[in-house]
């Protein structure tokens, strides 16, 4: 146990980098050590910056912090694939325990130890003189994993063992936590001023300037504009006033909007998450990997040899599909490719987010730019339904349209691996809304897996894993809009998303207008609150690892209390169910619930050199 501490607050002395160039990320020059002489240099800086930038694979790619931000939530559930005593079951049941689980991802991963590579690389570069927006990025990537934190757990360590901020060399197995206030607002030295320094040292910075995917103003300032966002409403939550914060959350995001640095809004939904079109001028920052030929990691190998930076969440949410109702050869296959991934079944879209949220499918192409719905042929073989006619290349397979079909059958074995409705003359298998099962869903698309080199369909994806595009700078100003009272700034904010939700590159100039007029006269007739916005931001942020960042944001963990779906029998169909989750079961009496802040992990606490009483008081209050 005593390393675990020692791990999370203990030496950084030296950062190695051992990751290869490619063209389509970071450059990289390979060196054995970088010192703190070195990081007084703008090349030791770079250098650093690099071990920073593949840190984010840590916490965007791999399922346990994707896990934390998505189960128990009102968008997602667990799939069939989990059992009744998993970690994913009780993180989606909110029955986990300080004890149990993977509550503590964050706070017992190394994000601390590249906070404090952080810290080295802005003391030891500002006593060196080195470049203010080198500096720049590493203060707004330390603030940024500063800001998860705080979230996630409450007030944090800003002290790391050598001061506030500063840059820790010594093991240490003591820990004080600051304050939620502190962690935010501590004059100089917390997030919220090291931010605004950061946004006024990479002035001008536009994307792709120094290198792709580098941190830009624009990033820093959608950063800034969301801790002004959170901090504004931790104050009206506990009894303050955080109209202040609110204000400049409003401002910061309107002038990133405004004035975006080279980033734009993608003309079509759908293509800001193809797998052809990633790192596309939408996505402020990304967590990247490489499909490259030469690239030496791990990822993308094969499934028994994952690296702790493997992009599997990509795997997550998409059904059974390479087996099922169809006799003889099954007709669709596993392939490296975005609709063809694992299909491992471990979340499932809920029945209120597939028929609510996502209503209106002919005038808004987010459904289809978030979710699979068709599975086709791409292996000659197979026959179903009592049809005999063997499935050719490029038939539909599998039709899950999100909405009910007249017509449709009940679902009925066809001498498959579960029941399916069928539709009269039709020999594919369709799953609408109320027939969908936590086995069979309409798959989470836009992550779909990518592995055009290795080919390897069970494998890690090889794509960038998007940590925050343009678009939610809008929805973060319109946020902050409602809380100051201004609806109409709201929907000014609102209405571009809106237009390009209308768009669809199929479509006539004709259509697009006429489907824009119906997605503009509805955001007319919206009653522009909170619970408006959460709904906004699902259509756009679906899945995208944010939810339950957002519903602990604004105290709305009571949207997650009851969620449909039909459990899976393989051999009878179930009717669709409403379940409780028994940690929220009295959500909305509770506005101080345990559950707007995960516990600190056990076994940190217990790792730590203190007595039974500082061990207890560092536990967050409500888990102790």
């Amino acid at each position: 146990m005593k390393n675990i501490a020692k791990f999370l607050i203990g030496v950084m002395v030296a950062t190695p980098v051992v990751m290869t160039s490619c063209s389509e990320i970071l450059d990289e020059t390979p060196r054995s050590t970088i010192t703190p002489q070195l990081m007084q240099t703008d090349q030791g800086v770079e250098l650093a910056l690099t071990s920073v930038y593949s840190s984010l694979r840590y916490f965007w790619g791999p399922v346990s912090p994707y896990y934390v931000m998505q189960y128990g939530t009102d968008e997602s559930t667990y799939g069939n694939l989990v059992g009744a005593g998993s970690e994913e079951y009780l993180m989606d049941e909110y029955t986990l325990t300080p004890e149990t689980g993977r509550a503590g991802v964050y706070w017992s991963s190394n994000m601390f130890a590249y906070i404090n590579t952080c810290n080295a690389i802005i003391q030891n570069g500002e006593a060196g003189g080195a470049d203010a927006r080198l500096l720049g990025e590493a203060r707004t990537l330390r603030a940024f994993y500063q800001f998860l934190l705080v979230q996630l757990y409450g007030g944090i360590p800003l002290d790391l063992g050598s001061g506030i901020q500063a840059y820790n060399t010594t093991a240490v197995r003591t820990s004080t936590r600051n304050t939620i206030d502190e962690t935010y607002n501590m004059a100089e030295y917390g997030i919220i001023p090291q931010l605004e320094k950061a946004v006024t040292e990479l002035a001008g910075s536009t994307r792709n300037d120094r290198q792709a995917g580098c941190v830009t103003q624009a990033f820093a300032q959608y950063v800034l504009a969301k801790v002004y966002l959170t901090y504004g409403w931790y104050l009206k939550n506990n009894g303050g006033n955080g109209q202040e914060f609110f204000q400049k959350a409003y401002n910061t995001a309107k002038a990133c909007v405004d004035n975006p640095g080279g980033f734009a809004l993608e003309t079509y939904y759908h293509d800001v998450h193809d797998a052809l079109n990633d790192r596309n001028a939408e996505i402020l920052l990304y967590a990247d990997r490489s499909d490259a030929a030469g690239f030496s990691a791990s990822e993308g190998d094969s499934w028994g040899t994952e690296s702790a930076k493997g992009n599997i969440q990509s795997y997550a949410m998409r059904p059974w599909f390479d087996t099922g109702f169809a006799s003889g050869a099954s007709p669709c296959g596993r392939a490296a490719e975005q609709d063809y991934g694992r299909p491992w079944r471990r979340m499932a879209p809920t029945y209120e987010v597939i028929t609510r949220i996502f209503a209106d499918k002919t005038n808004d192409s987010r459904y289809d730019g978030t979710f699979q719905k068709v599975w086709k042929c791409n292996q000659n073989g197979g026959s179903a339904n009592g049809v005999s006619t063997t499935f050719a290349l490029g038939d539909t397979v599998i039709y899950m349209p999100g909405y009910e079909i007249e017509g449709a059958s009940e679902p009925q074995h066809f001498g498959g691996s579960y029941p399916v409705q069928t539709l009269p003359g039709k020999n594919y298998g369709v799953f609408t809304p109320k027939h969908m099962t936590r086995e069979n869903f309409p798959a989470l698309w836009k992550q779909g897996p990518y592995n055009p080199l290795s080919g390897n369909a069970n494998s890690s994806s090889l794509r960038p894993v998007d940590i925050a595009k343009l678009s939610e700078v809008y929805l973060i100003g319109a946020e902050a809009a409602v809380m100051l009272g201004n609806t109409e700034n709201a929907k000014a904010l609102i209405r571009p998303l809106r237009e390009r939700a209308a768009n669809r590159e199929e479509n006539t100039a004709a259509q697009n207008e006429a489907a824009k007029a119906v997605l503009l006269a509805d955001l007319e007739a919206q009653t522009i609150d909170i619970d408006f916005i959460l709904d906004e931001r699902s259509r756009e942020l679906f899945g995208e690892g944010l939810r339950w960042l957002d519903l602990a944001r604004t105290k709305k963990l009571s949207r997650a209390k009851t969620y449909s779906i039909c459990p899976f029998d393989a051999s009878t169909a179930q009717p669709l169910t409403t379940y409780t989750r028994p940690g929220l079961s009295n959500i909305e009496n509770e506005p101080n619930s345990k559950y707007y802040l995960h516990p600190i992990p056990q076994t940190f606490i217990d790792a730590l050199d203190m007595d039974d009483a500082s061990k207890k008081a560092y536990q967050n209050e409500l888990w102790r």
